[in-house]
């Protein structure tokens, strides 16, 4: 199992190490590696002997990728094409992998319970899957696409980018369908496109947070930064990284207890076992307030 994250240099790549993104192995043999993938800092005068510290880190951790374009939000496109093409030559025996941002929590467990049973040589593409998304025309978004960059009234199905996971297979496939679909600005759309093209349906998981934590109606009890809550949870996206730091300790913490609340259910609050197809209600993608501040 292969973890792979989109990051810029502003973010505290060491937190991850430490954290939820440690590597070794776990149970059932699992092995996992983590990787940074980077470009080059667009203002470099700004970070002064980025390039040594960079050399220096990448010698000491030994999980550093770096390309030669400039590290912005427009060119996330190019860390996808590369980082798939890499995986196809430098790890082609490699059966599944999380793909994911810096600012995320990411519960291990919960992921590789998910895919015990699940075959690394089949299609497998699952995360928080955005349906029925219209391009954005509006100037001052982020996500601005005017009509002669695409012409269509929606996007194809495609995972919200804070977090998702396939299988080794499935990385290989696109690895080669993003040769052939032309680059597009967003990348979760363009990885949308080339999903589309290998005919690759994309599953939707209810513990895949890209848009926020709402309090669940089957326990109204839990506070959104509960660690019970984040227990039952894969991927929460748009954490700092004290927040990052503070959950990963409240979930290791031994005297941690999630059953003796008061609760008007008679079960513990549970949904890591649900993947569904990409069927329900349509989904705004546009810039949000995706977490709420503690």
């Amino acid at each position: 199992l292969l973890f792979h994250l989109f990051l810029s240099p502003r973010y505290n790549f060491q937190v991850v190490r430490r954290t939820w993104g440690k590597e070794g192995l776990f149970k059932n043999g699992v092995s996992i590696r983590t990787l940074f993938l980077l470009g080059v800092p667009r203002n470099r005068t700004a970070l002064p002997l980025w390039d040594r510290l960079l050399t220096y880190e990448s010698q000491t951790f030994k999980d550093i990728l770096l390309w030669d374009f400039d590290d912005t939000f427009f060119n996330l496109t190019l860390k996808e094409t590369h980082f798939l093409e890499w995986v196809n030559n430098s790890c082609p025996h490699v059966k599944f992998i999380f793909k994911g941002d810096a600012d995320v929590y990411v519960n291990v467990e919960n992921i590789l319970e998910m895919l015990q049973g699940q075959k690394p040589d089949t299609d497998l593409f699952v995360g928080d899957i955005i349906i029925h998304a219209k391009p954005i025309r509006r100037r001052s978004s982020k996500y601005y696409v005017p009509e002669f960059v695409y012409g269509g009234g929606l996007y194809p199905n495609y995972a919200g980018g804070g977090g998702f996971v396939m299988s080794g297979h499935t990385a290989r496939r696109l690895s080669s369908a993003c040769q052939q679909v032309e680059l597009f600005p967003i990348d979760d759309v363009f990885l949308g496109m080339c999903l589309q093209l290998i005919g690759v349906k994309p599953s939707r998981h209810q513990g895949f947070r890209t848009f926020g934590i709402p309090r669940p109606s089957a326990a109204p009890h839990l506070q959104t930064f509960d660690p019970c809550f984040y227990r039952e949870l894969m991927v929460v996206h748009s954490l700092s990284v004290p927040q990052i730091w503070l959950m990963w300790n409240l979930l290791h913490d031994p005297e941690l207890s999630c059953h003796n609340r008061t609760s008007p259910t008679s079960w513990p609050f549970r949904w890591k076992d649900k993947m569904v197809e990409t069927e329900g209600k349509e989904t705004d993608y546009g810039e949000k307030q995706v977490f709420v501040t503690h």
